[in-house]
């Protein structure tokens, strides 16, 4: 697993910060997750959702994320999830390159 970029630790820790004052969020569990991965699937209540679940996890190892396609088209958005390590992923369909 590849480690993290500086971009990705800047925001990870920028947006931990931010959450902790605005939206404080808890996690039960954390220690019973597989160390050799696991696949984490939000519901999506919100739009805030992928990034709560990503600033609750831990930092060790390493997260893959990944979006649905039509984000990755928006300028700005579609280079920085790249930026990230997300990756896109086809809606309405089977997208195997997703897997």
């Amino acid at each position: 697993m590849k480690p993290f970029n500086r971009l990705f630790v800047f925001i990870y820790y920028a947006a931990g910060l931010l959450a902790d004052i605005l939206h404080p969020v808890s996690v039960e569990g954390v220690e019973r997750l597989p160390k050799n991965g696991a696949l984490l699937c939000p519901n999506h209540s919100s739009n805030w959702d992928p990034i709560l679940v990503a600033i609750a996890m831990p930092r060790t190892g390493g997260m893959v994320f990944m979006g649905k396609e039509q984000l990755f088209r928006i300028p700005p958005l579609g280079w920085l999830f790249r930026k990230l390590g997300a990756f896109p992923v086809k809606r309405g369909g089977n997208d195997l390159t997703a897997m």
